[in-house]
């Protein structure tokens, strides 16, 4: 797909890494006019908060890797990279869940329809997060306690968390549409699979 411009938009890409391979979790922010310090600020306020509150979080089987932020105003905008927080999982209990069954955290905007929300798949966790109806209770307040901080540190430096919708009823829309964040929950400790995730684990 060729690339479409996204006005006063930055991508955050947080990698993580297992023995069965890798995922990533995506977030979507706006600034007006924001320079590339201000994309390489971003890196590190999502480094710092997602990435190392969810690898606390993780089996130590698996790592948190980097975070990668895209300028996506335009093909050869500038990218920040982030590495600082770095290092393997920290539940050290046996028995990784496949990273095909992940904890699914809804984003919601003031849009109703499926183009107005966004969700975010979150995995890596240990057998010992898992009751017999899904993730347990703590598990899912750590989660979006790292959502919201990553939020409110992120706004603190003038960014704001969106969804971006780039389609509409199916049909591809010509300039995307950011839309402000304005809450979000895991909905339900039922485990949600990403179809591009499945043959990973």
């Amino acid at each position: 797909m060729a690339f479409i411009a996204v006005p006063n938009a930055a991508k955050a890409v947080v990698r993580f890494s297992a023995p069965q391979g890798f995922w990533t979790n995506t977030f979507w922010f706006q600034r007006e006019d924001f320079s590339a310090a201000n994309l390489e600020t971003l890196s590190v306020v999502v480094g710092a908060s997602w990435g190392a509150q969810i690898k606390a979080a993780i089996a130590s089987q698996h790592s948190y890797v980097e975070t990668v932020c895209y300028d996506m105003r335009a093909a050869d905008g500038p990218i920040a990279q982030d590495s600082d927080g770095a290092g393997t999982g920290g539940d050290t209990a046996t028995g990784a869940i496949p990273i095909s069954a992940a904890m699914v955290l809804t984003l919601y905007t003031g849009n109703r329809g499926r183009s107005g929300r966004g969700r975010v798949y979150v995995t890596g966790f240990t057998e010992s997060k898992w009751t017999t109806t899904g993730y347990e209770a703590a598990s899912i307040s750590a989660v979006e306690a790292a959502c919201t901080t990553m939020r409110l540190d992120a706004l603190a430096e003038g960014w704001t968390l969106c969804v971006c919708s780039r389609q509409i009823n199916g049909a591809v829309r010509a300039i995307p549409f950011m839309q402000p964040v304005s809450t979000f929950e895991v909905r339900s400790g039922r485990e949600g699979t990403q179809r591009r995730r499945v043959h990973r684990g």
